[in-house]
């Protein structure tokens, strides 16, 4: 089926309730991917976060305004993502604790290395700076996605961006394990 996101919500608002499928089908993975780097790299986390999202989407779809339903899905996981996290700050998952070994194979880094990387220098800027690059980078969004998603104007988008990308450089020349492993 080739409807658009608010041609499936139509459908679904008329008691079709076998449509709210298609809109699971679209985004859990896409959503399931941002919660994970977004929050705590724990499988049962982010499926439990994942099933919170849909579950808002289907309360609230009466409210639901036609447009940009993909902008509004990421704003829900935006603020369950950061309510869970304040929430459970204690349980967080301790990113600066990634083990990254220093003797590596520069010809064969895998792909988890790759990730326990990422991981490492996104858990140590802001978080508003790591959504921004990860919402940007991964997802693809637009400053103006990222602007409705986070509720910030396009300018701080564009700070945030820029101000993210400079602290991650900082970082990765202040830690020799991410600069051999960006340098190979």
């Amino acid at each position: 089926m080739n409807l658009s996101d608010d041609e499936v919500i139509a459908q679904i608002k008329i008691w079709k309730k076998e449509y709210f499928e298609i809109i699971t089908q679209r985004y859990l993975k896409k959503i399931s991917n941002y919660i994970y780097w977004l929050v705590n790299y724990n499988k049962d986390i982010v499926e439990d976060l994942a099933h919170d999202v849909f579950l808002k989407v289907w309360n609230n779809l009466d409210k639901y305004e036609w447009g940009n339903f993909n902008a509004r899905i990421y704003k829900i996981t935006h603020w369950i993502c950061v309510n869970y996290i304040a929430s459970n700050n204690d349980n967080h998952f301790d990113r600066d604790n990634v083990e990254i070994k220093d003797n590596f194979d520069k010809n064969n880094i895998n792909k988890e290395y790759k990730k326990k990387l990422i991981i490492k220098i996104l858990g140590k800027i802001d978080e508003d700076y790591k959504t921004v690059i990860l919402l940007y980078y991964f997802e693809e969004k637009s400053y103006d996605e990222i602007a409705e998603i986070m509720g910030k104007p396009k300018n701080t988008i564009w700070t945030y961006i820029n101000r993210a990308k400079t602290k991650i450089k900082e970082l990765v020349q202040n830690d020799k394990t991410l600069l051999d492993a960006i340098n190979l």
